[in-house]
């Protein structure tokens, strides 16, 4: 009889087919149910833990091949925190071939730590049982670490071992000084959760052979005093054109020299010119661009005793600190100022009078005429003005601007004086006209010289117009 490699259940008595059934089933059951034992990779080990099929790692006795082995440590409940065998992945960097790891995470400012007492692991006739422990007011523990024990060495026996471990896998150290709180190091507080301490306002960590200042999360590590690099920037652009130094609570280094003091009447002479236009002259330091947010040096800089600016920054919330140890302060430009000198006549310079002027703002012509009025001829006006030196117009009419003379340099005006129009009478700045029915002659300054003349029209109420047979004229008295 030839036996074929495929049941056809249909054709099998149903008894037989339930005892195939059972027997499948049972083997799928032997397979997911396997002990530790019989799994023989590190993969299926650490893959199948669960509280359900318990719990494995890869264990070699002395002299042995490895397999996987049943963890034999219990779990210990944890007040403010969880505690359980470690049943993920090992983590990146340490060995846990041969253990059975637990892991202990405690809540918010609690930290794990191991009281020789109790329920916990036997080590060495010892029992250690590991607990949460409140941290004080001033103390922190870490947030992102947990810890392993090593469950049995090479021989099955526990070993008094203790390790603590970050979530990616770092160690962080061996034994049991690394668990429970920890207090902060110099300059620094631990902070509101209690996980870890900031440095002090002004102080910052730097961490051995690294360039970069840390003021948050710096575990126990001790605190210095900011080495504060003050920026001074000719414009928007940060290039940081000059520097100086200030140490917090050491004072200022204005030559970089690493000699930190007070620097009283300290001149570092950084008036300078503008670096795009010349019509500028620098007027202060300013925490933002053009002038803006807070005035902190003004001048050549002259530093007082008792200035810290570090702290003026703080109080002010104003200044620009980049990367914790460099404030930008930004240059304040202003136009620089010219003279314009208004004069009756080039020789007369005594019948002058001077106008202020400002670059980037028009200065308009005839604003200085006032003050040389008595000295244009009466019976005569301002034409306008004639440029005798610093500008680029030869004539310049009143109410017009005055073109801008080139930096360093003043502007000269001479009046430009006219008759007086018919019809009216001059005196300085003064125009009037002559009485009604009269007239003037062209240049004529006061009102005696107004007159009637043959050409004057007299109408009466019906329109009827004429004139007097008037020889010169009959002035006005």
């Amino acid at each position: 009889m030839q036996i074929s490699g495929i049941f056809d259940l249909e054709k099998m008595p149903k008894t037989i087919v339930g005892l195939v059934s059972a027997l499948f089933i049972c083997l799928c059951c032997n397979l997911w149910a396997a002990t530790c034992s019989e799994r023989n990779t590190s993969q299926l080990c650490w893959g199948q833990n669960s509280a359900s099929n318990g719990y494995c790692y890869w264990y070699s006795p002395m002299w042995q091949v490895y397999s996987c082995a049943e963890c034999k440590n219990t779990p210990v409940t944890l007040t403010n925190g969880v505690g359980n065998v470690f049943s993920g992945t090992v983590p990146n960097g340490v060995d846990y071939s041969i253990q059975c790891p637990m892991k202990y995470t405690c809540n918010s400012g609690y930290a794990v730590n191991v009281q020789v007492s109790g329920n916990g692991l036997v080590i060495g006739g010892q029992t250690y049982t590991p607990v949460c422990k409140k941290c004080a007011a001033d103390e922190w523990a870490d947030a992102d670490k947990f810890v392993l024990n090593f469950g049995r060495d090479v021989n099955g026996n526990v070993e008094n071992m203790w390790q603590a471990v970050s979530d990616a896998g770092a160690l962080v150290g061996t034994g049991l000084a690394n668990l429970g709180c920890k207090t902060c190091g110099s300059y620094a507080t631990v902070n509101s959760v209690q996980t870890n301490c900031d440095c002090n306002t002004h102080y910052a960590y730097r961490e051995t052979g690294s360039s970069d200042l840390q003021v948050v999360n710096v575990k126990s590590n001790s605190c210095s005093p900011i080495e504060y690099r003050i920026c001074f920037n000719h414009t928007s652009a940060k290039e940081c054109n000059n520097y100086i130094r200030y140490k917090y609570k050491e004072g200022y280094d204005p030559y970089d020299s690493g000699n930190y003091g007070v620097c009283p009447g300290c001149d570092l002479g950084y008036i300078m010119e503008h670096p795009n236009d010349n019509r500028y002259y620098f007027d202060s330091w300013w925490s933002g661009v053009d002038g803006t947010g807070k005035q902190y040096f003004s001048g050549n800089i002259i530093y007082e005793d008792s200035y810290n600016i570090a702290d003026e920054c703080v109080k002010d919330n104003s200044c620009e600190i980049e990367n914790i140890d460099t404030i930008n302060l930004y240059a304040k430009w202003l136009p620089k100022s010219y003279t314009v000198t208004y004069m009756a006549s080039y020789e007369d310079k005594e019948c002058g009078s001077t106008q202020t002027c400002k670059y980037f703002t028009d200065c308009i012509a005839g604003s200085g005429y006032s003050s040389v009025k008595t000295c244009v001829n009466p019976g005569k006006t301002l034409k306008g003005w004639k440029c005798i030196s610093g500008c680029t117009s030869d004539f310049i009419a009143v109410g017009n601007a005055i073109p801008e003379p080139a930096v360093g340099e003043n502007i000269v005006l001479q009046a430009v004086p006219q008759d007086c129009t018919p019809g009216y009478y001059c005196y300085g700045e003064t125009k009037t006209p002559c009485p009604a029915g009269t007239t003037s002659d062209a240049g004529a300054y006061s009102r005696e010289m107004c007159k009637v003349t043959s050409e004057t029209k007299f109408c009466d109420g019906n329109g009827f117009c004429f004139n007097l047979p008037i020889s010169g004229g009959v002035y006005v008295k």
